[in-house]
């Protein structure tokens, strides 16, 4: 069975480097994502005359709907969460 998923003489890469790569990627993403509103909030407030509350309560909202298709429905066992299609 093993000579059928790797047939003899062919080196399989390993799937890691990928893996770290784009985990080292989504956690610079993310970091940047949530530190950038602590720099960009006196800006917004200044540019929009928003309140900071305001600013914070719609990054906050901005989050959670950005996560409501990851959870919205659930997929069959064995397929990839659909979710993951949404970005």
């Amino acid at each position: 069975m093993d000579a059928l998923i790797h047939p003899p003489g062919k080196i399989t890469p390993s799937p890691w480097p990928v893996v770290w790569a784009l985990s080292v990627t989504e956690i610079i993403s993310w970091g940047t994502l949530y530190y950038a509103i602590s720099v960009l909030i006196a800006p917004i407030e200044r540019e929009l005359g928003w309140s900071r509350d305001s600013i914070v309560g719609a990054f906050s909202l901005s989050l959670l709907f950005a996560g409501v298709p990851s959870i919205a429905r659930r997929p069959p066992c064995g397929s990839p969460p659909e979710g993951l299609h949404y970005g």
